[in-house]
């Protein structure tokens, strides 16, 4: 079992969803640092008081109430270019057509992963480090 010293930012408004990447997460990754943010918003204010350290992973849900994932991360676009080693990932439960084209357009997406996330999700996000 491979092991990391990271940061890996979870956003998602569902709770259950959140406790379930976390979890998965640490099964594999016990060793690692998680911040869980219930919002987007939660999530801005958080990475605009680190600038300087960013966590190594971000995984966003795509549909979450007042901004999504998407919007959220035009907000943080000037910041994201300034992070070029943060890995960011997005989750959702549903394989819209609309996301799918956005993801295409986004090159600091990597990918996007169906909830809930497998072991083989986990393995192959910790790849990229």
């Amino acid at each position: 079992m491979r092991k990391h010293e990271v940061d890996v930012l979870i956003i998602d408004d569902d709770n259950i969803s959140r406790f379930l990447i976390a979890n998965t997460i640490r099964s594999s990754h016990e060793d690692i640092c998680l911040m869980e943010a219930h919002s987007p918003q939660m999530a801005l204010n958080y990475l605009t008081r680190r600038e300087e350290n960013w966590p190594k992973i971000i995984l966003c849900d795509i549909n979450m109430p007042v901004m999504t994932g998407w919007d959220m991360l035009h907000k943080l676009s000037y910041q994201c270019c300034k992070h070029p080693e943060t890995k960011i990932f997005m989750v959702s439960s549903s394989e819209c057509k609309d996301d799918i084209n956005q993801l295409k357009s986004n090159p600091r997406i990597l990918a996007l992963l169906k909830k809930p996330l497998s072991f083989g999700d986990v393995d192959y996000i910790f790849d990229f480090l």
